[in-house]
């Protein structure tokens, strides 16, 4: 009888081993995958938050063309600290927005749009969370004729196009007046701009 027992208790004691085994092994399992998904990128879904942000904006007239801010100062925003990109192409019925983000960067600086030789008109910039949009505070626009510049800024600073911290922003410019395609100010072939960042 004490024998039976005996092999009863180790039948039950290998029982209970199995079953903490496998509750350990699905734990770790649980954990593992875990931090996979917290390590995860999922730029699908980044993208598709991206589209929907830009969904929200009302439709505008003018067709245009969206580079990344990068992309087109070849350095991450908020630089540079002075830059030149000369004789960049812009739709001569519609208009070039560059997209930024500003993270939680407390700074400001400047955007001018110089006039190119080969293609001289009023240029019309602003700043705005949609892109081909013009319809924008005052000192979030400005029309250039030879000089001048669009400041803004994230730290407070006075009379600057006031921006948000994380935020996606698009830099707009146009040699239109920001709604009809047909009040274009360059005659020539492509039409081509000058501009400038200052990063204070």
């Amino acid at each position: 009888m004490r024998q039976v027992w005996r092999h009863q208790l180790l039948f039950l004691a290998c029982c209970l081993f199995w079953m903490s085994s496998v509750q350990a092994e699905s734990s770790i399992d649980l954990i593992a995958n875990h931090r996979s998904l917290e390590s995860l990128e999922l730029p699908q879904f980044r993208d598709s938050f991206e589209s929907l942000e830009q969904q929200s904006c009302d439709p505008v007239t003018l067709a245009g063309n969206i580079v990344n801010w990068s992309e087109f100062w070849y350095e991450a925003f908020p630089g540079p600290v002075y830059e030149n990109v000369t004789y960049y192409i812009i739709p001569r019925l519609g208009y070039l927005a560059i997209e930024f983000n500003t993270a939680n960067f407390i700074d400001d600086g400047k955007i001018s749009a110089l006039e190119n030789p080969s293609s001289p008109g009023l240029r019309t910039g602003s700043i705005s969370t949609c892109p081909g949009d013009f319809d924008v505070p005052a000192e979030c626009r400005y029309t250039w004729g030879l000089a001048g510049g669009l400041p803004w800024a994230t730290n407070g600073e006075l009379g600057a196009c006031a921006l948000d911290s994380n935020t996606t922003y698009y830099f707009n410019i146009t040699f239109t007046d920001g709604v009809d395609p047909d009040s274009s100010t360059c005659n020539s072939s492509p039409c081509r701009v000058n501009l400038q960042h200052y990063n204070f």
